[in-house]
This record gives C-alpha cells, sequence and structure tokens, in this order.
C-alpha cells in the first residue's frame, strides 16, 4: 500500500499530460469565403479576429 499510492499519482499525472499533448491541424480557408476573411478590417479602437474551425457535420458546434 505504501507504495500503491504514489504510483498511481504518477500513473494519473502521465495520463493527464499525455492527453493534454498533440498537434493542433490547420483548417484551410474555403475558395468561397468572403473578402474580411483573408484581409480583416483593422482599427485603433477595436481588436478583429478572423478563424475557421473544422468541427465536422455538427451545425451546433459550428
Amino acid at each position: 500500500m505504501r507504495y500503491l499510492t504514489p504510483l498511481i499519482l504518477i500513473f494519473a499525472v502521465a495520463l493527464f499530460v499525455a492527453g493534454c499533448g498533440g498537434a493542433k491541424e490547420r483548417v484551410a480557408v474555403p475558395e468561397a469565403a468572403p473578402a474580411w476573411v483573408n484581409t480583416p478590417p483593422t482599427a485603433v479602437d477595436a481588436i478583429y479576429a478572423v478563424g475557421a474551425a473544422n468541427v465536422g457535420a455538427n451545425p451546433v458546434l459550428a
């Protein structure tokens, strides 16, 4: 029992670290994208961001 608790803790931390890693996939901009996707607006008093996500066929996550 003395060695079991640290062993379980080490295993849990290793599993957590392994689950958080991974390469992020880049999503290509579709050909029919609006002009502001490739050239986002700029302003001194605002921040604009444009992004795309590949979430599959689920429209709720889109």
